[in-house]
């Protein structure tokens, strides 16, 4: 008897420790397909934040390869403007060159024109003022036809004077 009390002690330590186990293993199975179904839902969220990842950076790519492009052109462009701009810039000084001598010529040609003009009426004056029979002649029929409204050249009379100033005449 003493054997099958200490046979049935024994079962019932076997059996709460078996109830025990079996119960822990029960906890740890049911954590193990807790932390699986994580584990997965990890995965899941891991690979859709790789594939956002991917394609965040090939279109940031796309967008970089686009200013690159966009930044070559605008380097070629201003290239090509600055090439103009000095092409224009260098007419733009010959321009001014041959406009100062084209000023300074016709500054020469008015002096020149003033010049034969004071000549010009020196000598009519001259004439006037000394007249010779033949010169006085070939200026009375043209006075005729002045007076009588017909086209011909003005009397002498008529001549402007210019002042013997520094000053040009306007035209």
């Amino acid at each position: 008897e003493k054997q099958v009390a200490e046979a049935l002690s024994t079962a019932e330590v076997w059996q709460r420790r078996h109830a025990e186990e079996a119960k822990e293993k029960s906890q740890l199975e049911m954590e193990l397909s807790l932390l699986n179904s994580r584990i997965s839902e990890l995965t899941e969220q891991l690979q859709s934040v790789q594939d956002e990842g991917r394609s965040d950076r090939e279109a940031l790519l796309d967008r970089l390869r686009g200013v690159s492009a966009e930044n070559m052109a605008a380097k070629l462009e201003n290239q090509t403007l600055k090439a103009a701009a000095s092409a224009v810039e260098e007419k733009l000084s010959l321009s001014q060159s041959e406009l100062q001598q084209v000023k300074a010529s016709i500054r020469q040609y008015e002096t020149l024109l003033d010049s034969y003009k004071i000549q010009v009426l020196e000598h009519a004056l001259g004439t006037l003022a000394n007249p010779d029979p033949a010169s006085l002649r070939s200026y009375l029929p043209f006075n005729k036809l002045y007076r009588l409204g017909k086209p011909g050249p003005r009397p002498i009379s008529t001549v402007p004077r210019w002042p013997r100033q520094n000053t040009r005449p306007r035209w």
